[in-house]
């Protein structure tokens, strides 16, 4: 249900007996609309005291992949992500304090944030790029960092569609991928045919089905415990889009 469907969430209330709410927006109205209601509720992908929650170990795996990069020898890092509040569209540097509504956004960014604060590059030297998670978005967002930084060697996309059209962007700009930059996603999806002359994607594997599988135990089985956490553990998959950086 999207936010243009709250004139008709009375009449779709009537008829259910509880949610598993997959809202990567928590402030968006529909989903507190729906937590307001009292009825049981399970939450995925983000996180809600009050009611069972799913979520991935994102900030875990996200930290072992700018760990992975690091490894490589790369310094000069860009990230790509869907917006932290509904609507952004910002650049902005990994130091920058804000209020971020998005939960995997938050804990993604976190694990990034956390690896490069062990090594010696600077959390204000990394740019990050808000954009629709799209390949579109993906292309777009990696052109404006390139613009701005064009001695970025490797980008950290949240998706796999924005990582696919960073990819793609950097193929339209003659930037080898991943002689000239490295590229990882995130979610491991089925690549499409178009992506045949890409690299293979260095991602995190996370099990989408099993994520429905237990949100829909835990509503049916306790109807959305309070305070429940339900951890489905992602895996890093390195493939060919990540390579050692080449000495200058």
């Amino acid at each position: 249900m999207k936010h243009s469907d709250l004139n008709n969430f009375e009449s779709f209330d009537a008829i259910v007996d509880g949610y598993i709410l997959n809202a990567p927006y928590k402030n968006n109205p529909t989903t507190q609309r729906a937590l307001s209601k009292g009825l049981p509720t399970v939450v995925v992908d983000f996180d809600a005291p009050a009611h069972t929650s799913v979520l991935t170990n994102d900030s875990m795996v996200m930290r072992e992949v700018t760990e992975h990069l690091l490894s490589l020898g790369h310094q000069q890092l860009g990230i790509i992500t869907f917006p932290v509040k509904e609507g952004s569209h910002d650049l902005f540097a990994l130091d920058k304090e804000m209020d971020i509504d998005n939960y995997v956004v938050k804990q993604r960014m976190l694990g990034c944030k956390e690896a490069i604060a062990k090594s010696e590059i600077e959390l204000d030297s990394v740019l990050i790029c808000e954009t629709s998670n799209s390949e579109d978005g993906g292309a777009e967002a990696a052109r404006r960092l390139l613009e701005r930084q064009p001695d970025i060697t490797a980008l950290i996309c949240f998706s796999d569609r924005l990582a696919y059209g960073a990819m793609t962007e950097c193929k339209r700009l003659r930037l080898d991928v991943p002689q000239r930059l490295s590229v990882t996603g995130f979610d491991d999806i089925e690549p499409r045919s178009l992506h045949a002359t890409l690299p293979a994607l260095t991602t995190v594997r996370q099990n989408a089905y099993e994520k429905g599988r237990k949100a829909a135990e835990a509503l049916l089985h306790d109807g959305g415990e309070q305070g429940r956490r339900i951890n489905i553990e992602a895996t890093v998959i390195k493939r060919d889009s990540t390579a050692q950086i080449k000495a200058a």
